[in-house]
């Protein structure tokens, strides 16, 4: 589920809900952050989604591909946990419309801009979620959205 980042549902009072085991809250930025893929010239706005150690535990969700120098999807997300520089994308990363080309592949560098200071930073991409997984798109550690 989804609240207002103006007045968030404290993740305490939905884990107080009937029927629900796990609560994992996601940092969603979704037009503060701009995206820029291998052979790109432009910055496009993106969404990003953060996680913390809670998403991991609740079990994430599954990637179609991933690095060969991790083993597990559980290695993958753990160490996209542990590494900034480190982001998994799904398959619409910059994707407008019709087929088109992926816009990164594994082991690509994509760049991540701040509108508003212009702080620019680099991620590798090391797994792609799997298609109509719940997925929260482009993912990387909390503390490497910015707030």
């Amino acid at each position: 589920m989804r609240s207002s980042p103006a007045n968030p549902l404290p993740a305490a009072a939905v884990e107080q809900v009937g029927g629900v085991s796990t609560v994992a809250p996601l940092r969603y930025a979704a037009f503060s952050v701009e995206f820029k893929g291998p052979g790109r010239d432009d910055y496009e706005f993106w969404a990003l989604a953060g996680f913390d150690e809670r998403f991991i535990e609740g079990g994430p969700p599954a990637l179609e591909e991933w690095a060969p120098e991790y083993g597990t999807e559980e290695e993958v997300w753990r160490a996209v946990l542990d590494d900034p520089s480190l982001i998994i994308l799904d398959g619409f990363f910059l994707q407008t419309g019709g087929p088109q080309p992926q816009a990164a592949e594994l082991g690509d560098t994509v760049q991540i801009r701040d509108p508003l200071t212009g702080t620019e930073e680099e991620r590798t991409v090391v797994a792609q979620s799997a298609p109509g997984s719940p997925s929260p798109g482009r993912s990387s550690p909390r503390r490497a959205c910015w707030r």
